[in-house]
């Protein structure tokens, strides 16, 4: 295979030589010697090799006298990073085009690299005032492989200098970058110039809600959407974007009834169905259900037939539910029609009617693999539910058969096991996916808390956790189980911050159980005792409220 990419590319450069600009003038340049070279940088590109890529093509500028060669020779450098091979192959493109129009970004770029940061900052001063081209290809340059700290401290630079032009889609180009940096204080800057600069623009509102959400300011991020709210017109794209930030502070009534207005569409009405019911709102839901048929009146289209399914299954029609279900006929969208009917069928009564429709798909060919894996996941989960743990396993057992070492059935098996006190069965399955994914978040902190809470391999539970948190800080459930590692290795001050913070993030009752217990060994008894209580409001016989309650109220 390699061999044959090799000829078909010689080939193509071969009978495209001529006509590129390359050699146009075979006079001045004859072609063997430039087209060895040529032909071996273009191959080492194509192989992803990029040391040797540049190091032949810069032979072959050096050979040709055509700009085009000396250019191309400047972008395979540039892949390489390597400094000295970048700095001759600009030298002989500004001999042979002195006034080539890509040559400045190019000195910018490798200025950049360098670290010559006056000299990038004066370049991007002139291009940003080269109109959008002008900005977008500053913009581009800074996205290279260059270091964060760098760009940064160019950016404040610019910044400084007032050399961002008064345009809305540069600032918000800039404020992008700054975010991708992962640099707050620097984005936080871009974002307040860019509200100073156009205090009448949604998106710039939008943004500094997202800046704000993430700091912890919930007030101030709802006031930030509000403003952008208050000019954002008929633009439904920005409309669902504003009705996503609400959601993400905890809102999804306002984020619905952002969307209730002006036109309606599918992505609208399927947005504002998803806020509704993470709103627990049935009477939104219902008036929804009954505008999106007058609005579909008369469609077939598969996605909107799936919609009013899932609207009258949220509001527990099912004989409409599988009616609507059933009438869609193709496509993905057929696909997960056919799963949702087993779980109507089941929600109404009929547990042996849902097992055969899942049995049905399970042995479709033409069904998406994607879907058959998971029916066999909502299988188990139906089993466990009416049949027990064994019935659950089984279910798993038989999708691995099919879909062998899949990461999603391993892990809802290792979760079975776990729940049936199969610890060491539990453990070989989340062993197993980490043998595959090393960094499986989720696997990682599932392990961890496994180990911490059901067996005294409790410093080996915590490494795992704290790797699972490394890369996702935010996340409630990794949160409680780091407090809860560190709770049950005496570690009580350390792990009560983690504990407090996914109660707020994700108070169920688990999470306030371990909170109940931490605080209480805190000697905070009324907290304590409040944590409980709320535990039990939501789940009385959780392990973790049985526990607590044992250790409180003796």
């Amino acid at each position: 295979m390699i061999w044959r990419k090799l000829t078909l590319t010689i080939s193509l450069i071969v009978l495209a030589y001529p006509f590129t600009g390359w050699a146009a003038d075979a006079a001045k340049t004859p072609l063997e010697p430039v087209l060895e070279p040529l032909l071996a940088g273009e191959f080492y590109l194509q192989q992803g090799n990029y040391e040797l890529a540049a190091e032949h093509y810069l032979a072959a500028a050096r050979q040709s006298s055509d700009p085009a060669v000396a250019q191309r020779a400047t972008a395979a450098a540039m892949a390489s990073n390597n400094i000295e091979r970048i700095d001759a192959a600009i030298a002989r493109w500004q001999q042979l085009a002195p006034k080539a129009p890509g040559l400045l970004d190019a000195r910018t770029s490798l200025a950049l690299r360098t670290g010559d940061a006056a000299a990038v900052v004066v370049a991007l001063r002139d291009r940003l005032t080269a109109g959008e081209d002008g900005w977008r290809g500053a913009v581009q340059i800074l996205s290279g492989p260059v270091p964060a700290d760098r760009v940064t401290q160019i950016i404040d630079h610019l910044l400084d200098d007032d050399a961002l032009p008064n345009e809305l889609t540069a600032w918000l180009a800039f404020a992008g970058l700054a975010e991708r940096l992962g640099r707050d204080a620097l984005a936080n800057r871009v974002v307040d110039g860019l509200i100073e600069r156009f205090p009448d623009a949604p998106r710039a509102w939008l943004l500094k809600a997202g800046r704000l959400r993430e700091q912890g300011d919930t007030a101030a991020a709802r006031k930030a959407v509000d403003q952008a709210l208050a000019s954002v017109g008929e633009d439904v794209g920005l409309r669902m974007a504003l009705a996503g930030e609400l959601s993400r502070l905890g809102d999804p009534a306002a984020a619905a009834a952002v969307l209730a207005s002006g036109k309606q569409e599918l992505r609208t009405l399927r947005a504002r169905a998803g806020f509704l019911n993470a709103a627990e709102d049935k009477q939104g839901l219902a008036k929804l259900y009954e505008q999106s048929k007058r609005v579909a009146q008369g469609e077939s289209d598969a996605e909107w037939l799936l919609l009013l399914g899932q609207l009258a299954e949220a509001l527990e029609r099912h004989d409409e539910a599988l009616d609507w279900y059933r009438a869609v006929a193709a496509g993905a969208p057929r696909d997960q029609a056919q799963v949702r009917i087993a779980v109507v069928l089941n929600a109404r009564g009929d547990f042996a009617a849902a097992m055969v429709q899942l049995d049905a798909l399970q042995t479709d060919a033409q069904i998406d693999g994607e879907v058959r894996r998971d029916s066999f996941l909502l299988e188990a989960g139906l089993r466990g539910e009416h049949e027990g743990m064994a019935q659950e396993v089984m279910a798993l057992d038989r999708g691995l058969a099919v879909f062998e070492d899949d990461p999603e059935l391993l892990y809802a098996r290792a979760l079975a096991h776990e729940r049936g006190n199969q610890i060491g069965k539990s453990e070989a399955d989340f062993r197993r996916i980490l043998e595959m994914d090393p960094g499986n978040v989720a696997a990682l902190n599932a392990l961890g808390y496994t180990l911490v809470d059901r067996t005294e391999r409790l410093e080996e539970g915590l490494r795992l956790i704290e790797r699972a948190y490394d890369q996702a800080p935010d996340n409630a459930a990794i949160m409680d189980s780091l407090g809860w590692a560190l709770y049950k290795l005496g570690r009580v001050a350390e792990a009560l911050p983690h504990l407090q913070r996914a109660a707020e993030l994700s108070p169920d009752a688990e999470v306030l159980a371990h909170l109940a217990e931490a605080l209480w060994r805190n000697d905070e008894r009324e907290a304590a005792r409040a944590a409980l209580e709320r535990a039990r409001a939501i789940a009385p016989q959780h392990r973790a409220v049985l526990r607590a309650d044992q250790w409180i109220n003796p």
